[in-house]
């Protein structure tokens, strides 16, 4: 994995595939990115993530909360500095993501007919208690990507671990290409580290910690969270005219149409204890929020958008040699909708891979 340290001097091409989906048999492309100097670019592990701090966990969601786990194409220069630091800038690939009365939109929408596709996403009937406008038909995506999300790192590594600060800002339009254009510059930051005690002798023993807050900023509040998003809107159809007439009402008109962006956070921690030098275990926790307006998306997203999801997990890690890890995770996880709907899982998880 691709530390915040890594400068290379003569050019290297990296690409590194895995499988994937419930039965972790489909392949997919993880990594595929070349370095020279401080320059990186290609599909990476975002510049706002902080690798070094993630708890291991034997399921590819991890801890909820944390920075890490987002791939993403981009561009960075990474410069080195004083006393174990690093500081590193990027420009990386955009996406405006919103919920609607139909559910999570994105500018990178798939709405291809089944088998090749989802398929399109339909306007509910209902939009907080009265009728949608364009109701049943299929939903206008109206989300643009047009400029790079900006990032910035300063990273801080020291025997006793590491602490790493960054920023990113996210620039998101909704253009219906008629009377209906607003953009955005979602903002956000993060602070996360680790720290090992060196107690009782246990050199390796390791704290890891993050926290996340942002404004617009979408899957960026933890680690690339599906259910996050950077707008909330009631958008349903094109617009027809700039302010409600006779023939063009409800979110025909322009003027009627809202999007709020969305505030989110997200904080987890863990510990790491190495029982001998090829075998440890990891118990951590996190959670990841988002404060969306019930009143713009409407009742049926309000039931079974997410709001708040949390887990906590506990594992047992060997790896008998250095291609091959094995183990079993025990996890529970929770997650609440906007409308304050719970649901809860307890799962046991296990794992055997080998690296090649």
């Amino acid at each position: 994995m691709l530390s915040r340290l890594t400068i290379t001097k003569p050019p290297v091409a990296v690409a590194n595939g895995a499988a994937r989906g419930s039965d972790s048999r489909l392949p997919r492309l993880r990594f595929a990115y070349g370095t020279l100097g401080g320059f990186l670019g290609g599909q990476a592990i975002s510049n706002f993530s902080d690798a070094d701090a993630d708890t291991e966990s034997m399921e590819f969601g991890g801890a909820m909360g944390s920075t890490g786990g987002q791939r993403i194409p981009q561009v960075r220069y990474t410069l080195a500095g004083p006393w174990g630091s690093a500081f590193s800038v990027s420009a990386e690939a955009p996406f405006t993501t919103t919920l609607s009365p139909a559910g999570i939109l994105s500018s990178d929408t798939q709405t291809t007919a089944l088998p090749g596709g989802p398929g399109t996403a339909l306007i509910p009937a209902i939009c907080n208690g009265v009728p949608c406008t364009g109701a049943t038909t299929m939903i206008n995506v109206p989300n643009q990507a047009f400029a790079p999300n900006l990032t910035a790192a300063s990273y801080w590594a020291q025997p006793w671990g590491h602490v790493d600060f960054a920023a990113v800002l996210v620039p998101t339009r909704l253009n219906d290409g008629r009377y209906f254009d607003h953009t955005y510059i979602g903002y956000g930051g993060h602070f996360s580290g680790d720290v090992k005690p060196g107690w009782f002798g246990w050199a390796k023993d390791d704290f890891l910690f993050s926290v996340v807050a942002g404004e617009g900023i979408g899957n960026y509040i933890s680690g690339g969270w599906s259910n996050a998003v950077d707008l909330a809107t009631n958008f349903t159809v094109p617009t027809s005219c700039p302010t409600p007439r006779p023939g063009c009402t409800g979110g025909m008109a322009a003027s009627n149409v809202l999007a709020n962006q969305v505030f989110g956070y997200s904080t987890n921690g863990g510990y790491q204890h190495w029982w001998t030098p090829n075998l440890r275990s990891t118990i951590a926790a996190g959670i990841a929020h988002e404060d969306v307006n019930s009143q713009l998306i409407g009742p049926m997203q309000a039931s079974t958008a997410t709001k708040e999801q949390w887990n906590a997990f506990v594992n047992l890690v060997w790896s008998p040699v250095a291609f091959i890890t094995t183990g079993v995770q025990y996890m529970y996880g929770k997650r609440v909708t906007i409308a304050n709907g719970r649901g809860q899982e307890q799962v046991l998880i296990g794992k055997w891979r080998v690296a090649f």
